[in-house]
């Protein structure tokens, strides 16, 4: 088995990235540390139930990049399907992809050798058009300090017919709409970006930028709490807010 291949960049950044926020998290090291040692205790949330899932349903294959890749847990899980051929990682923080990144991809027995990690910005990729078949996001949609512009970025470089595919994004249910208040406090207060969208309001995200957008339901098992609320699930959008967001670029 090879290593991964790592891609630094200098002068990567665009006025729409948001530098504390990626000073912050370059600052919590033990926090990160931790997630090498103890990663399947933190993976408690079921983020391993949602590439299975999806698997099932959607054929990825191919050329692969995943935005916001943080320590790179996706890419590693996305190297081992069979079919996907290249996994390009892109993440701001030099220290994520340089430090704990490979320990997370050794934790999961990643095939090192299909990843590239780079650092960019995922308002302005370091990449041509057309170049690849799917876009996976955790979780980081919702950081984008314009996500109109994000979203026509990403589609750029996907091939036509090429599929953004965004997990564990935030949706605000419409019967609890006093939640956007609240959401994300702790960490508006460290200066990184929090947003907080309806169904409505992400799916008009996603067709301004010229994609075509399905929304599927799904929220893990992975705990016994979790599992209480499965027959919740009727009324997701109005009470839970858990989907798979599916985004296609038109041929």
């Amino acid at each position: 088995m090879g290593e991964s291949k790592l891609v630094l960049n200098k002068d990567f950044l665009t006025e729409k990235a948001n530098v504390t926020e990626m000073n912050y998290r370059d600052k919590s090291l033990e926090e990160y540390q931790d997630y090498i040692n103890n990663f399947y205790a933190h993976a408690r949330d079921g983020k391993l139930e949602y590439l299975p899932f999806i698997n099932k349903r959607i054929k990825v294959k191919g050329k692969v990049i995943e935005l916001g890749a943080g320590i790179c847990w996706l890419s590693s899980e996305l190297s081992k399907i069979k079919d996907v051929n290249e996994v390009y990682s892109l993440e701001f923080s030099e220290y994520l992809l340089k430090d704990i990144a490979p320990g997370i991809m050794k934790k999961l027995n990643a095939e090192e050798e299909k990843i590239t990690r780079v650092q960019g910005d995922f308002n302005s990729l370091p990449f041509e058009e057309n170049k690849f078949d799917f876009a996976f996001i955790d979780a980081a949609l919702h950081h984008a300090t314009d996500l109109s512009h994000m979203l026509k970025e990403i589609k750029r470089v996907l091939k036509p017919g090429g599929i953004i595919i965004a997990i564990r994004e935030p949706v605000l249910p419409t019967w609890r709409p006093w939640c956007k208040d609240k959401f994300g406090e702790h960490d508006k207060a460290n200066g990184i970006t929090e947003n907080i969208y309806s169904l409505k309001e992400w799916r008009i995200y996603f067709n301004s930028a010229g994609l075509e957008t399905k929304m599927i339901p799904f929220m893990p098992k992975s705990t016994l709490y979790r599992r209480l609320l499965q027959p919740l699930m009727i009324f997701n959008n109005q009470l839970l807010g858990h989907f798979i967001m599916v985004a296609k670029k038109p041929f």
